[in-house]
């Protein structure tokens, strides 16, 4: 992963401005390092493109890529592998439905089922499960955990 952004933007800027397209040309280098609004460009009161700062783009990159975790977990006929993918791992999995409802509650959703490969590269009817979650949750539940072990 690429380094932290360290440039903080609202998900909705408070500072949009609407302006038309005549107005884009008139801004020189010096005054777009300046801007400390988005602009929305439009042409008869249609909006057309939107303009932000670099670094702003660059931080809301890295929100969108930081918001969820990922893991998988590995199954065939009902029965899960042992090697299910980080973050799923502390799940107790007697069976496939109590790890889903486990998983659920830990705030995992489950993203979709493929078809995982053999060594043969063709499915045997093992199938990966992916789960995704709010990056939020999973600081909430560490916090939590590191919460318990200072007692």
């Amino acid at each position: 992963m690429g380094k932290s952004n360290t440039v903080s933007i609202p998900y909705l800027d408070p500072n949009v401005q609407y302006v038309g397209i005549s107005r884009l040309r008139a801004f020189n280098a010096t005054q777009l390092k300046e801007l400390d609004k988005t602009l929305v460009i439009q042409d008869n009161d249609k909006p057309l493109a939107v303009l932000v700062k670099y670094e702003h783009l660059l931080a809301m990159q890295d929100r969108a890529g930081n918001a969820w975790e990922y893991a998988h977990a590995i199954y065939k006929d009902g029965i899960l592998d042992p090697h299910i993918g980080e973050g799923l791992a502390e799940i107790g999995h007697d069976s496939v439905g109590q790890f889903l409802r486990e998983a659920g509650q830990r705030g995992w959703e489950l993203c979709g089922m493929l078809p995982y490969p053999s060594s043969n590269k063709s499915s045997d009817g093992t199938q990966a499960a992916i789960f995704k979650r709010p990056i939020a949750v999973k600081e909430q539940a560490l916090a939590q955990a590191q919460g318990r072990k200072a007692h």
